[in-house]
């Protein structure tokens, strides 16, 4: 007697099979540690330069202000000045800090030559003067008499000088001429004094 022929099972709709993806996405995934990952040992990160971090930390930074706390200040500007510069020192970086020399500052630093300063259709011979700090900033003073000879750093009697645009023009420009003579990584200007050293940088 022939066997009977199994009836065909009649194809589920879609919507009848289980949502694998659903309940597989409510489990909490399993976090392995990079030394487990994958059940072996993972591989160790690729060693950074040596290089890289040397030259990171000896960076050569060049700043322009008008004050550095205790030389010369009135106000905050001298003590971010100078925080920052003490700052870098710590971290590795060399920090030269070209400064005015005002009336008294220059009298114990020692000689640091000449630099040819172009200011308009004049160009100047400026003498610069070199000192440190205790916390290893290197200081460069501009010995001009427009510094120099002024009672005050900015103005007399409640006015500001009439030639302040020029002197700080000086000042900008002379630390540029200066950093001929060395490789610097960084120029840094500090407020409106040195605004210039950026712009005389790009001529």
């Amino acid at each position: 007697m022939p066997m009977p022929r199994a009836r065909p099972r009649p194809a589920r709709h879609w919507r009848d099979v289980p949502d694998v993806k659903t309940k597989a996405s409510s489990r909490k995934p399993k976090v392995l540690s990079p030394q487990t990952k994958g059940g072996s040992a993972a591989a160790s990160p690729r060693p950074r330069a040596a290089g890289r971090r040397d030259r990171a930390a000896k960076l050569r930074v060049l700043m322009v202000a008008s004050e550095c706390a205790p030389f010369a200040k009135t106000g905050g500007l001298a003590d971010a000045v100078a925080g920052l510069s003490s700052a870098l020192v710590r971290l590795g970086h060399d920090v030269t800090l070209v400064l005015p020399g005002y009336r008294g500052l220059s009298a114990d630093a020692a000689d640091a030559g000449y630099v040819f300063v172009p200011l308009g259709f004049d160009t100047r011979t400026v003498q610069l003067r070199e000192l440190s700090t205790a916390d290893g900033v290197r200081l460069v003073l501009v010995d001009e008499p427009v510094f120099a000879t002024r009672e005050t750093f900015y103005g007399e009697h409640g006015a500001d000088y009439p030639d302040n645009a020029a002197r700080f023009a000086l000042l900008s420009r002379a630390a540029l001429q200066f950093a001929l003579r060395e490789r610097f990584d960084i120029l840094h200007a500090h407020d409106w004094h040195a605004s210039l050293a950026p712009v005389y940088l790009k001529t």
